[in-house]
């Protein structure tokens, strides 16, 4: 606003903006005290003067701060051991999906020098981030998360403008389920009749979501002790091989071996 002496008759003074793309100009509205002009909402950053027939005033700026957001979001997963799966980095990931125990540690990168952020968690709690080690930008924060249930959650920052991201995106986490492996005996494909000095091979597989830690052929000859190989581990699918030698068994016809895997 510009405050000049009323003269009756006078123009109106005249308002120029000048934006990197050109300039305009526009006449001040006028009340009783003072000149006026308001702009529409500023998207960038601009020079103004004002003029009142041969007189112009100095140029003035008007910074137009941005808002904060985040660039990315960095994962870094660790497995409990029961789950058998191997540490995984996710460099530009939100979405968190992780057997319950898994430990998350997040990175967080935004586009201006911030002076506050936390995670916002879909119940309400606020986790706090802190500037990551050896990081001197302000731009760089960390945390860690321990997967226990389901949830949610936002990266809310404060820039050193004093501005925050109000409307921050909603990231989830979600538990994995652990289901129960999957066994199966693949060969023989059914009950057989052997002579007492046949050799019989046994195959079995194992499938788990998360992975097999150890895949067990259990046999017993005619209903005595069960007998436990070790026949396989390690990873999502497992297939694992025996070879049974009926006369090591001392088995007699009419002797029966039963096994699962």
């Amino acid at each position: 606003a510009s405050v000049m002496p009323r003269t009756p008759g006078r123009e109106l003074p005249v308002l120029t903006i000048a934006t990197a793309a050109g300039q305009g100009s526009s006449e001040m509205a006028q009340d009783d005290t003072a000149f006026t002009y308001v702009t529409p909402p500023i998207t960038e950053s601009f020079t103004y003067r004002v003029s009142l027939g041969p007189a112009t005033s100095r140029e003035y700026r008007v910074d137009a701060l941005p808002y904060p957001n985040v660039e990315s979001i960095g994962l870094s997963y660790q497995y409990p051991s029961w789950s058998g799966l191997e540490a995984r980095e996710e460099p530009d990931g939100g979405d968190v999906y992780g057997p319950e125990g898994t430990r998350v540690r997040l990175r967080v990168r935004v586009d201006k020098p911030t002076r506050e952020a936390a995670l916002t968690m879909g119940d309400g709690s606020r986790v706090a981030l802190t500037p990551a080690t050896g990081e001197s930008s302000g731009r760089v924060f960390e945390t860690s998360l321990t997967l226990t249930q389901d949830g949610s959650y936002r990266v809310a920052v404060v820039d050193d403008d004093g501005l925050a991201n109000d409307r921050s995106t909603e990231y989830f986490i979600r538990l994995m389920d652990d289901a129960p492996p999957d066994v199966r005996i693949a060969r023989p494909a059914g009950d057989q009749r052997v002579t007492p000095l046949a050799e019989v091979a046994v195959e079995a597989r194992a499938d788990d979501d998360h992975g097999v830690s150890g895949l067990e052929l259990v046999y017993a000859v005619r209903g005595q002790n069960e007998r436990v190989v070790p026949i396989g581990s390690g990873g999502r699918s497992v297939t694992g091989h025996h070879l049974l030698y009926l006369e090591d068994l001392d088995v007699k016809p009419g002797d029966f071996v039963s096994f699962y895997a």
